[in-house]
């Protein structure tokens, strides 16, 4: 009688080789974890038993902090080419290249923190490239870790505790405490220079500004990657989204006010600054108001968050 053929399940998680373009998956069946690799219409395949496995290991890398920096710095040399060329079609050429870099960024804080994972047994090592997220690692521990349990049976966590005591850790603070307050001052700070500008309706103070955006997309970037999901860290995280959605508001009245000023024979090129001045439109006026408004919120909303956290201490 011919013996059945193993059902492999494949698992969460595709990865690619450093230099060739191979295509890398995990699958596994009741006895079995395989590493496959395809190139083309061939396929390598590499099988641990799970009798034979004795960890794996994730080691959260900084891969993603360094791409959403990099993205991030190119996000903000579109946004000051685009008003400092006062071309249209520079502008919207850089409108694009900017919402792609935007995209990456947020593919990246949707994606979460990368890593490196290691499979261990008795005689060697294999690093599973399929697994470069930690969330996608977790998915995949979820489906795996009963598998091997099944076969090696589970360990009882008091037998852990008797063999190698853990020392008692001080309480830790909430992470992320400061690129929050960061932010909020930052959003305080974009309030009082819209508030300015109402007064003086100088050019100079729209700089000031986008600049402050930008300083305030950077903090944004920096709290998603400090503050890690956590339910206990879910006051802290509220106003990081509050900030992000407050950048992509205030990036669309910017570009669609300059885009609108560009067009507009009065506005010479030359001062495309000068659209976003309360002064120069009723539409302009009325999102400086709600920027204005959104921005104070915002502010002492996240000072109150930061407050919050520091009394639950």
């Amino acid at each position: 009688m011919a013996r059945a053929t193993p059902a492999y399940r494949k698992l969460p998680g595709t990865g690619s080789g450093v230099i060739s373009r191979h295509k890398l998956y995990l699958a596994a069946d009741e006895d079995n974890l395989m590493c496959i690799s395809q190139e083309g219409f061939t396929e390598y395949y590499a099988r641990f038993e799970l009798n034979d496995i004795q960890a794996i290991c994730a080691r959260e890398t900084s891969g993603w902090k360094v791409a959403m920096a990099i993205t991030g710095l190119l996000l903000a040399l579109c946004i000051l080419l685009a008003f400092a060329l006062g071309s249209l079609g520079w502008s919207l050429f850089l409108g694009i290249m900017g919402t792609a870099f935007g995209i990456v960024i947020l593919y990246n804080l949707i994606a979460g923190a990368t890593c490196e994972t290691t499979l261990y047994t008795a005689v060697s090592a294999q690093q599973l490239r399929s697994l470069h997220r930690i969330r996608t690692f977790h998915k995949v521990s979820a489906i795996v870790a009963p598998l091997i349990e099944g076969k090696q049976g589970r360990l009882d966590p008091n037998e852990l505790r008797a063999a190698e005591p853990v020392p008692e850790e001080a309480p830790e603070k909430p992470s992320g405490e400061r690129a929050t307050l960061w932010l909020s001052l930052a959003l305080l700070a974009d309030a009082a220079l819209a508030g300015l500008l109402f007064w003086l309706d100088d050019t100079a103070i729209a700089i000031l500004r986008l600049i402050d955006i930008l300083l305030i997309t950077g903090l944004v970037v920096m709290g998603f990657a400090k503050i890690p999901r956590k339910r206990a860290n879910r006051a802290l995280r509220l106003p990081i989204w509050a900030g992000f959605v407050y950048v992509i508001l205030a990036y669309s009245f910017f570009y669609t006010a300059f885009i609108i000023g560009s067009m507009d024979s009065v506005l010479p090129t030359a001062t495309a600054f000068d659209a976003v001045l309360p002064s120069s439109s009723p539409v302009s006026f009325w999102c400086n108001i709600v920027l204005l408004v959104t921005a104070l919120i915002l502010g002492t909303g996240g000072l109150l968050a930061v407050a919050s956290a520091r009394t639950k201490e």
